[in-house]
């Protein structure tokens, strides 16, 4: 084994994340933290750690402007289907408006066709009231 020259570092941490190091066979600060820059620089040397959260970071970008072009569509898909179903309503409306319109025009001619049939009838027979007696 070479000895080396060692640089002395000082680290506080969480209890609880202390106690989950414990917990993984870690006897003494220095081991544990050995241990994990060795890690480090065994995952930094076999491809970059930032190029690696890089690429993970761009297809997660990726997949979210996939899912926010599928929610753009689908709430285009709903704001045509909405205007769609506006404009009918407001054709049944206009059509129902219309249907007013020639019900009340048909009424008014009904009624004059009464009245002027009323007058006519008056003008050819009048009205002969009957006695009291004989009703």
């Amino acid at each position: 084994m070479v000895s080396e020259e060692k640089h002395k570092i000082n680290v506080w941490c969480p209890e609880s994340l202390w106690k989950q190091v414990e917990a993984l066979g870690f006897d003494s600060p220095t081991k544990a933290v050995m241990a994990s820059f060795e890690k480090l620089v065994t995952k930094s040397q076999d491809g970059s750690l930032k190029e690696q959260i890089r690429h993970e970071n761009e297809s997660k970008t990726q997949e979210m402007e996939k899912q926010l072009n599928e929610a753009r569509k689908h709430a285009l898909d709903i704001q045509n289907e909405l205007s769609a179903r506006l404009e009918e309503a407001h054709q049944q409306i206009e059509g129902l408006k219309k249907d007013k319109e020639n019900l009340i025009e048909m009424y008014n001619k009904h009624v004059l066709q009464v009245q002027a049939l009323l007058n006519q009838k008056e003008i050819e027979a009048p009205k002969v009231k009957k006695p009291w007696w004989r009703s």
